[in-house]
């Protein structure tokens, strides 16, 4: 049931001024607003009525397992709140672009590599939701936006969480009287046959379908009524296409009927396409295996990128670095082991010439002791005085010779023993 949106320039929650209505279905409408306090663009999700409890319930539920998933691929919840007639809104980021479907109109079934792309980025948000406990359990390309960053880059985002389960025994009882929920054409086998018995597996069959669709412009399964369709889609024989194999093989082993004979898990599903976007696969690969406490091996496709690098020329130069180094060291060796072995005279008998002057004037007449008074000869009757022996400008006469040697050491080895030295 369609509602009359709220006209251009009413302030909703006394802040979000509304611009324009971006889409609008039987179940929700989207509109462009300016956050008048942060000063930002923003979109708002609005009910087209409250008479429906359980559709109120879904709504709040969507808020809730958003805002709970931390994601660049997963659209982002800003605010919630309530409108005067009762009805919860929820306050988006806005995003520049167009979904998955729209781009399949405007460019035609896409080439391998933008697929792989595309779907590398679909299972990075994916892996957030799953390892969370959420099964989205609505994939289609109308849920995958295709955006405009601010700097020029494209991102996918996937959007409406509205019907996804989680693992809590409350959620159960809002799809427990529900026929059908999500786009038939790109739902399990299981969840036609009972929306609440699904796993992540039936996301992984979704992707199948999205990757069949962006590849050769047409869903694998069709049927003029939802019975005709499900009845297909039981059967789960895909129609030949003209994919490359190894896209192909990817996409049989989504739509395997038994969900044991899937990818266990998107990650399974990323290492498998990466081969086909390997730029992208080495970015993403080894953050959605993180995700799932795995550490990524090495044949990933990060390693498809880097092995034909030529790796001779570098490592044939590593022996002759070994070599250099070593001998580098043995030298510093030698030449540290040839100081120390040196002997200690040859550094102290050369001491700075401040010191010398210093030391030695002061210090020498005081420590040598004149020799001992030959007794053979008889005293001398004219000694020289002592005043005449201290004036610094005679120069004192020589010592006699004598066959004793003196008790204290000889003047030139007075300033090793001032210094410490040892001769």
């Amino acid at each position: 049931m369609a509602f009359e949106a709220p006209a251009v320039g009413t302030l909703v929650a006394d802040k979000y001024r509304v611009e324009c209505v971006l889409a609008q279905t039987d179940q929700s409408m989207l509109i462009a607003a300016w956050d008048e306090v942060l000063e930002r663009p923003v979109a708002l999700k609005l009910l087209p009525s409250v008479r429906q409890p359980r559709r109120v319930t879904r709504f709040v539920r969507e808020a809730r397992v958003v805002a709970n998933i931390e994601s660049d691929h997963v659209v982002r919840i800003l605010d919630v709140g309530t409108l005067p007639n009762g009805s919860p809104f929820m306050v988006l980021e806005r995003l520049d672009g167009c979904d998955l479907g729209g781009l399949l109109e405007r460019d035609g079934p896409l080439p391998p590599g933008r697929i792989a792309d595309l779907m590398l980025q679909a299972c990075e948000g994916l892996a957030h939701a799953h390892t969370a406990g959420i099964v989205h359990r609505d994939i289609k390309p109308g849920n995958m936006f295709f955006a405009q960053r601010a700097d020029g880059t494209a991102i996918l985002k996937l959007l409406d969480f509205g019907i996804a389960k989680r693992d809590q025994p409350m959620e159960d009882e809002v799809t427990r009287t529900m026929q059908l929920l999500g786009s038939p054409t790109y739902m399990s086998p299981e969840q036609i046959d009972h929306a609440k018995n699904v796993d992540p597996r039936s996301d992984i069959w979704s992707l199948g379908v999205v990757i069949y669709k962006l590849a050769t412009g047409r869903a694998p399964f069709k049927g003029d009524t939802i019975a005709t369709l499900a009845s297909e889609i039981q059967r789960g024989i895909i129609p030949p296409s003209s994919m490359p194999p190894e896209l192909e093989r990817i996409v049989k082993r989504c739509l395997q009927r038994d969900r044991d004979a899937r990818y266990p898990n998107v990650l399974g599903l990323a290492r498998d396409i990466a081969q086909l976007a390997p730029a992208r696969g080495e970015q993403l690969v080894p953050r959605i295996a993180f995700l799932f406490g795995e550490r990524e091996p090495i044949s990933t496709a990060a390693q498809v990128v880097k092995a034909p690098q030529p790796l001779r020329q570098p490592t044939s130069r590593a022996p002759f670095v070994v070599i250099a180094v070593s001998l580098a060291g043995m030298i510093a060796l030698t030449v540290f082991a040839m100081r120390r072995r040196e002997p200690a005279h040859l550094v102290a008998q050369d001491p700075p010439p401040a010191i010398a002057t210093a030391v030695v004037p002061t210090v020498a007449p005081t420590e040598t002791t004149p020799p001992p008074p030959d007794t053979a000869e008889p005293p001398d009757t004219h000694p020289v005085p002592r005043t005449a022996a201290r004036d610094p400008k005679r120069v004192p006469a020589a010592p006699r010779p004598s066959t004793t040697p003196p008790p204290a050491a000889p003047p030139a080895n007075t300033l090793p023993k001032v210094l410490g030295g040892r001769i």
